[in-house]
């Protein structure tokens, strides 16, 4: 968030916390959350931000769950396009447990990824509706 954000930064600030307070209360399911990072600003001088520390803690995670004996899970769904992702996906195939990448359309994840996945899930509009407009 800015110093002094306006209405329209916190109105979209609600709504984000809300949508990840309604992930956070689908069964099974876990977000990570990194930290924003200003890379600095773009030609009509807005903040640019990067999100940090994500793809490490999502390894860091399927690195322990693939490792705990009596092993946990025999599958695992992976909701990143970032190639980044690629060692900890990898690991958890040698490991015999079954990888599904979720994902956007086709700009919005690494080939090699989606390549490796043995399962693959389009998060299309329709998918996100109901956690977006649930009571």
């Amino acid at each position: 968030m800015p110093p002094n954000p306006s209405v329209a930064d916190n109105e979209r600030l609600a709504r984000a916390t809300q949508f990840h307070q309604r992930l956070k209360n689908i069964p099974r399911f876990d977000i990570r959350l990194g930290k924003l990072r200003l890379k600095g600003n773009d030609s009509n001088n807005q903040p640019i931000f990067e999100q940090k520390r994500v793809d490490l803690m999502l390894g860091l995670d399927i690195a322990y769950v693939i490792r705990t004996v009596p092993r946990v899970v025999d599958s695992i769904i992976m909701l990143t396009g970032d190639g980044d992702m690629l060692p900890a996906m990898m690991a958890a195939k040698e490991a015999q447990v079954i990888v599904c990448l979720a994902h956007g359309d086709k700009r919005t994840y690494d080939q090699e990824l989606w390549d490796c996945a043995d399962e693959r899930l389009l998060l299309d509009p329709g998918f996100f509706k109901n956690i977006l407009y649930a009571p």
